[in-house]
């Protein structure tokens, strides 16, 4: 073998290239090696002639050079398929993602064309190892898809793209997202499902435009069983102003085994409007305040009256609390729902979320945070020994002064709920030494001392 690629180099110093071609193409018959098939490409190159296809390919996988393969892929007699996803391996061995994403954009696209209805699992697989959210290339694997016809794979794909749209909060451009599938989705139609996808496109972004379009909604409502999807129609009901339908839809939603006010409140916090009671406005009976009584003495037996209290938003509240304790969310979401849940009079709720906040605290900032919102639910569900442990605990970790007044401030409205009246006159008197001018430590105080 030896000797024969001699001579081949030989005969090729010579410029004899059609004869060394010959001589190469003899041995390549019976023999095969990687250095003679390094020649034979380097004679096609010597004389400016497109590679031959086979054997080019042959070469490239048996050598370590990237860049030289390249090279040589680039100057192929004819583009195959496999020479398309040899070259797209190849930028990704040499680390340059930009061409990657460019060959593989590119190949999608000579598919569409081609009409192509192959499936190609290497090119599929680096696709969603280095861009697995790329909307662009995501519309394009959809196209070829819709090609191969309307199936559960694809209306499965469509469905995770539009909850992409809602749900991921970096997506700024949901519109015209929601368009461009709209727009990929049109020639199906003919396509019952397909074409129930297609009507939740044009009502989002014409809004109604006719009598119709009423049916249409009804039909949204019928097709879609998941939660993720009718929050999606409530969603679509706010958004186009039909709230009284909105209203009706979201009492619907509340009887469903898989409702989840955690869901509209991670991904639709404007939509709570629909599912939470609001509280009726109770007539006052009296224009002014009624006066606390902070004697120090026994007073004769006071008349307690509670607050009106909604019982189905109680039941409400145990059944959230109940299921937060399976859920996961980092640091910031739950001290979001944490205030949320507070402001909603979802008080057990919002005590549970408050207690992960501590747990998952790393310093004493989100700590107090935690501990501040736990000590108000905890009021609000007049556990008031609980929520005075809880005080006690921040008041250890505190070390600003205005943090400080503040747990010093809740502490002596607890100890007054407890009935502690002294202990509470001796917290009001340090925060006066700590600061003057709190005024509203000054004015009880100077009640406190009245009596």
């Amino acid at each position: 073998m030896i000797e024969k690629i001699e001579k081949i180099r030989q005969t090729m110093a010579e410029q004899k290239y059609l004869e060394a071609q010959r001589l190469i193409e003899h041995v390549l018959q019976f023999e095969k090696s990687n250095e003679l098939l390094g020649l034979f490409l380097e004679i096609h190159l010597l004389q400016g002639m497109p590679l031959p296809h086979d054997q080019t390919i042959s070469y490239i996988n048996s050598t370590d050079d990237y860049h030289k393969s390249l090279e040589l892929i680039q100057k192929l007699a004819v583009q195959s398929l496999e020479s398309r996803i040899v070259e797209i391996k190849l930028y990704e061995k040499i680390g340059d993602l930009e061409e990657l994403y460019n060959k593989i954009s590119d190949f999608y696209i000579h598919l569409y064309e081609r009409k192509i209805p192959r499936h190609f699992e290497e090119v599929q697989q680096l696709r969603k190892k280095y861009f697995a959210s790329d909307f662009n290339l995501d519309l394009k694997e959809l196209l070829l898809n819709l090609d191969r016809g309307w199936n559960q794979e694809v209306e499965n794909e469509v469905r995770r793209l539009i909850k992409d749209c809602f749900q991921k909060s970096t997506v700024k451009n949901k519109e015209e997202r929601l368009s461009l599938i709209e727009k990929v989705i049109t020639g199906l139609n003919f396509n019952n499902s397909a074409k129930i996808y297609w009507n939740f496109f044009t009502l989002y972004l014409n809004g109604i435009q006719e009598k119709k379009d009423y049916k249409k909604i009804i039909e949204l409502i019928l097709y879609f069983e998941d939660l993720e999807f009718k929050s999606l129609i409530l969603n679509l009901m706010d958004h186009l102003g039909l709230e009284d339908i909105a209203t009706k839809y979201s009492d619907v939603i509340k009887t469903q085994k898989d409702y989840s006010f955690v869901h509209f409140e991670k991904y639709y916090p404007h939509l709570k409007k629909y599912l939470i009671q609001a509280r009726p406005v109770i007539e006052e009976t009296s224009s002014a305040t009624e006066e606390i009584d902070l004697s120090l003495e026994e007073s004769p037996k006071e008349s307690y009256v509670p607050d009106w209290e909604d019982e189905t938003a109680l039941d409400t509240d145990l059944e959230l609390a109940e299921g937060l304790k399976y859920q996961e969310f980092n640091l910031s979401g739950w001290l979001n729902l944490a205030v949320g849940f507070l402001q909603s009079d979802f008080n057990k709720s919002a005590f549970m979320c408050a207690k992960k906040v501590k747990e998952l605290a790393t310093n004493n900032t989100d700590f107090l945070k935690g501990s501040y919102l736990a000590i108000h639910a905890l009021m609000k569900l007049r556990d008031y020994r609980l929520a005075l442990d809880y005080c006690y605990e921040a008041l250890e970790k505190v070390e600003l002064e205005t943090d400080i007044l503040s747990f010093f401030y809740l502490e002596v409205e607890l100890l007054i709920q407890l009935g502690e009246k002294r202990a509470a006159k001796k917290i009001l008197n340090n925060i006066q030494a700590i600061d003057r001018s709190y005024r509203l430590s000054a004015k009880m105080l100077k009640r406190l001392n009245e009596i």
